[in-house]
């Protein structure tokens, strides 16, 4: 635990306050001592951050001290990556880490052991970690709120009346942040979705007196994205769809392109059209910056594209959500080293790799997660992997995710009598793995799955991998 008196002297290496305000190095030097007593509040009272950021966001001397931990907190979620990375990318560790160690309050040696580093790389991950949390910092709440000040008339610092309030960005910045830690990206229903968002606009829609459906031509499409973020989203572009421009009425409908990108309209039908002096539609002011800005941030964060197009007679708000595959492996084996061998070889693919050590927690990812592939090792502690392979088959929402038997014992025929769809010869080759979770994932865009007969013929197949 670090005391006032460390702390002071600490701060005497930075030559003034002003350093922190201009110079980005005295400001990370003091980023890493304010993490380092983040759950301290006493000695976060004497932080030399509360003052910069103070002045910065709202103009005061000094922060609260539980205002400055909620920016310390949030910050940590600024590292989040977007979009798929693998566990053992350079950026998910480095976020993962921080994690960890701030919010789960874990060890140096846990640090190691969960992700599979050693101590001197878990440092290195940790100091490179907290670099960029001040970087960010430093830009979002420092650096270009302090050049925003000082582009007022004749110097004065203050809030430009055509900007949003100083603040708004990183306030709007700490929510998405919260947002995308809300829920991981699991698969979920489109036409649920849409339903629920429909459900929640109906009031805001009958107050304008618009007609507001919901319609899908992907019956059953599910796609794995964080459902808070998309539901806002939707909700967002829906409201300013109704609100927009004396609506008649508000479609919001999903189609499912060749491309297998997810195409989502929403579609606002005018009874009359505003415009502005030169005759053109005045759309784009009536959305207002907030929601375009909101609209654009939530976009961003689920890898889509959003568009607005405007005409006579119609608004038009277009959500291209990118071909999202569930590529998540859950790996069921007790063996540590076994998990850290797959997520060697499974770097740089897009392959998400979980790991279960027990029955119960195998059982309860598949249902939970619904991975595209589970290997599963027969020799565990409890249930044997026949005994989970069993209940995975008894179980409606796992009854179909396929089952690849990882094993030293050479049951082959056992194995495809039951069902599973192929059998790897423990120690696993990268070639072998990566070849069988390519034919899966053929099988599965084909629609594919082995029939009986052809059960019976890979169980008569003598030991190895499938040839083709």
């Amino acid at each position: 635990m670090l005391s006032r008196h460390v702390i002071a002297s600490d701060c005497a290496t930075i030559q003034g306050m002003d350093d922190l305000k201009s110079d980005l190095k005295a400001f990370t030097q003091a980023v890493h001592m304010a993490y380092a007593h983040l759950h301290d509040r006493v000695l976060l009272q004497d932080d030399p951050l509360r003052q910069v950021l103070g002045q910065r966001l709202d103009q005061r001397l000094e922060l609260s001290v539980e205002r400055l931990h909620r920016i310390l907190i949030d910050a940590l979620e600024w590292l989040r990556p977007l979009g798929t990375v693998t566990p053992a990318a350079p950026e998910w560790r480095r976020y993962r880490h921080l994690q960890l160690r701030y919010l789960e309050g874990a060890s140096v040696e846990q640090i190691v052991h969960e992700l599979q580093v050693s101590p001197r790389q878990a440092r290195r991950d940790h100091a490179e970690a907290l670099d960029e949390v001040a970087r960010l910092l430093w830009t979002r709440l420092v650096h270009l709120v302090q050049a925003s000040t000082e582009q007022q008339p004749g110097g004065r610092a203050g809030t430009p009346a055509s900007s949003p309030p100083t603040g708004m960005h990183s306030d709007l910045d700490a929510e998405l942040a919260s947002l995308v830690a809300t829920a991981a990206p699991n698969p979920i229903s489109l036409d649920t979705i849409i339903a629920s968002v429909v459900e929640t606009a109906e009031r805001l829609a009958t107050m304008h007196g618009v007609d507001l459906r919901g319609v899908s031509s992907a019956s059953g499409l599910e796609i794995a994205v964080n459902r808070t973020i998309l539901r806002q989203l939707l909700l967002t572009m829906l409201s300013a769809a109704i609100e927009v421009g004396r609506a008649e009425s508000v479609e919001i409908s999903a189609s499912l392109l060749p491309s297998q990108a997810v195409d989502v309209v929403i579609r606002a039908r005018r009874r009359a059209v505003a415009t502005d002096n030169t005759g053109s539609t005045n759309v784009g002011e009536a959305i207002g910056l907030a929601a375009r800005e909101i609209i654009e941030r939530l976009a961003h964060l689920l890898n889509a594209t959003s568009t607005c197009e405007d005409s006579s007679s119609e608004v038009i708000f277009r959500l291209r959500l990118p071909a999202i595959q569930n590529s998540s492996i859950l790996l069921v084996d007790d063996n540590p080293d076994v998990a850290l061998l797959f997520r060697r070889y499974l770097v740089g693919t897009p392959y998400r790799l979980l790991q279960a050590r027990s029955a119960e927690r195998a059982l309860r990812l598949a249902s939970e997660q619904r991975p595209a592939v589970i290997i599963l090792d027969v020799l565990l502690p409890s249930q044997d992997g026949w005994e989970i392979l069993h209940a995975l088959r008894a179980d409606a929402t796992t009854a179909t995710i396929p089952v690849v038997i990882c094993s030293v014992l050479p049951d082959h025929a056992l194995a495809y009598s039951l069902g599973v769809s192929e059998f790897l010869t423990k120690p696993v080759k990268r070639p072998e793995l990566l070849a069988v979770l390519a034919r899966l994932q053929c099988d599965r865009l084909a629609g594919e799955s082995p029939s009986p007969s052809e059960s019976n013929d890979r169980a008569r197949r003598p030991a190895g991998p499938r040839s083709e």
